[in-house]
């Protein structure tokens, strides 16, 4: 993408993704999307089709014989995939999964023979989902309690 269409689209097209209450079951015109981004209907369907085919999020893009205007075209399902996470500064970076992994790393330092069995537990669960899966299940554990 190039730096002109990346600012100016694609980013705002990721924010708005990220603004939406309940993604999955959200259906988006891209003349709505185009409308809050301001950019024109093509453009949006361009950045659209690049962000979903580099990972940055998903969804369903529905082009109906239009006329060649895309704005009725329905956009259904679109959520942020860690890609486009990662650029609106929701996604937990990886010192954070490197912190939590560290606290966990002292469980030998526990004297109650049960907390450091389910501490042991805990991190080996954490290591086996990997920091992308993890990182998201601490970002859920913090924002519940925040």
């Amino acid at each position: 993408m190039a730096d002109d269409t990346w600012s100016s689209i694609a980013v705002p097209i990721l924010n708005y993704v990220a603004s939406i209450q309940n993604p999955a079951i959200q259906v988006i015109s891209i003349g709505k999307l185009a409308e809050a981004v301001g950019s024109n209907p093509m453009a949006v369907v361009d950045e659209v089709e690049r962000l979903m085919a580099a990972q940055y999020m998903t969804g369903n893009l529905t082009k109906l014989m239009t006329g060649g205007d895309p704005s009725p075209w329905p956009l259904v399902g679109v959520r942020l995939l860690e890609r486009g996470a990662r650029v609106v500064g929701i996604w937990p970076p990886e010192e954070l999964y490197q912190a939590m992994l560290s606290v966990l790393d002292q469980v030998e330092q526990q004297s109650d023979e049960q907390t450091q069995t389910r501490l042991q537990r805990l991190r080996g669960a954490f290591i086996e989902l990997g920091t992308n899966t993890a990182s998201a299940v601490l970002a859920a554990m913090i924002s519940s309690h925040i």
